[in-house]
């Protein structure tokens, strides 16, 4: 009854959560699917027995079991040719919110110093002017291909805070990621080539798209690269083990956190039409998580975790669209403009295998993302907010992946004792360390809108 009491109440948080809550990540021109910084496919759980063989005993020792000091070291590898466009299509990474960069569309409605240039602008059979170009879906039209590729390392440690006045355990923990992305082997096709008449101008146009994006809007297209911190994040979190007495589910664990992200993190360089950020492009951030884990008879541990993130508006200058027809990476124009952030959210179910050979575990997971539209809004009299709006990049997304680790947990190491049944110093310290080492591999399932990598990585554990 006390199992199925708690187990009731805790899903009745999740589905009265989950039906205020959206998602959002903050991406640079499309958002990926690495894994964020506090992702609970990463908990680093203290060891448990292979099986509990209704032996209390060894049941209240694994409850009683909650580390101090939790340290790990995670890295993750991936690298991208192509994503999948808002309707779910295999498309290159630049062409996940139009198939083709519209040079015509560029040219249109420009305001201020882009506007002078624009209009002085010649292009040989245009009499009317780059502003008297009409926009057939071909005509002055490119095809934008490169490959991103990206390396995050993540640090964590976590530390338990003694209380005795509230039930369960509270820890302070705090995630410092790196980061190195890059873009790589970028380059334009003309999409439509055109051999006479004012065609013949709109072409060599595109041909120069670089030399032409950068003289009228300072905006190049380059290979591009950046490494350097990402957002940390600290956070306080609340565990309770509760033992059950009855059926196969032998502990069961509630599991809460709420933290905050610190935007330190470098901006998006808004003058690289090809730049990412490493963060939240400098939005704070407050990470919330709710989860649940069941501990069955034997080999078998369930986890299913729900995690939000809510972002705090941000104001700074960015590329804007002053026509509606204008496409991604092709915006002359710069102006101040609030970003209002959806909310970040997560679901995982996770199965793990313990001990299947000694300190031998796999863990199977599915994760579910999804991403509720973000919206723009300036003060500046010379940007409409309707038409800066109609960004397709400002849409929402979902990812859907699949996640496989191996690990082994090496505190199963050195058993031997001597002639009094002690165990020697050395490998008291090596178990009460619990080293954990595990390989892991994401597989992309399905997606709308993101750059949906596999990726691999590695986590190193220490929890004492």
């Amino acid at each position: 009854m006390n199992k199925i009491k708690s187990i009731s109440i805790f899903f009745g948080c999740i589905i009265f959560v989950f039906s205020f809550f959206k998602q959002s990540y903050v991406g640079a021109f499309a958002p990926t699917n690495f894994f964020i910084q506090n992702d609970p496919f990463f908990r680093l759980l203290p060891p448990r027995p292979q099986r509990f063989n209704h032996d209390e005993k060894k049941k209240q020792e694994y409850i009683d079991n909650v580390p101090f000091i939790i340290c790990t070291a995670r890295v993750e590898s991936g690298q991208r040719r192509t994503g999948l466009n808002l309707t779910g299509e295999r498309r290159s990474i630049f062409a996940l919110y139009e198939d083709t960069q519209s040079a015509v569309a560029m040219l249109k409605n420009p305001i201020g110093d882009v506007k002078q240039k624009v209009d002085a602008l010649v292009l040989p059979g245009v009499p009317g002017g780059a502003q008297s170009l009409t926009d057939d879906g071909k005509s002055g039209h490119a095809s934008l291909k490169g490959q991103f590729e990206e390396v995050d390392v993540t640090f964590f440690t976590s530390a338990r805070i003694p209380q005795k006045l509230i039930p369960g355990n509270f820890f302070v923990s705090c995630y410092l990621p790196l980061k190195s992305k890059q873009i790589s082997e970028f380059n334009v096709s003309v999409m439509s080539q055109a051999y006479f008449g004012p065609g013949i101008a709109i072409s060599n146009f595109v041909k120069n798209l670089n030399q032409q994006a950068k003289d009228l809007g300072g905006l190049s297209f380059n290979n591009w690269s950046k490494s350097g911190f990402a957002d940390p994040v600290l956070e306080l979190s609340w565990q309770r083990r509760l033992a059950q007495q009855e059926g196969p589910i032998k502990v069961l664990s509630l599991f809460a956190s709420i933290g905050t992200l610190f935007p330190i993190a470098s901006h998006k360089d808004e003058n690289e039409a090809l730049a990412l950020s490493l963060g939240n492009d400098g939005a704070w951030a407050f990470p919330i998580k709710l989860a649940l884990e069941l501990d069955f008879e034997q080999y078998f541990r369930m986890g299913l975790y729900l995690d939000f993130l809510t972002m705090l508006e941000e104001s700074r200058v960015r590329r804007l669209k002053t026509e509606v027809n204008q496409t991604e990476f092709l915006l002359l124009n710069k102006g101040n403009a609030t970003k209002h952030h959806g909310v970040t959210g997560q679901f995982e179910v996770c199965l793990e295998a313990v001990r299947l050979w000694r300190g031998l575990c796999a863990k199977l997971a599915y994760q579910f993302i999804k991403h509720q539209t973000d919206r723009l809004t300036t003060s500046d009299p010379n940007f409409n907010n309707d038409i800066i709006n109609t960004a397709r990049s400002l849409n929402g997304w979902e990812a859907h992946n699949a996640m496989l680790s191996i690990g082994y947990d090496f505190s199963t190491f050195g058993n031997s004792k001597n002639n009094s049944g002690q165990r020697s110093r050395a490998e008291r310290i090596w178990k009460s360390l619990a080293p954990q080492f595990s390989l892991f591999y994401k597989f992309p399932i399905y997606g709308k809108a993101i750059i949906d990598s596999h990726t691999f990585g590695a986590q190193l554990g220490l929890s004492f």
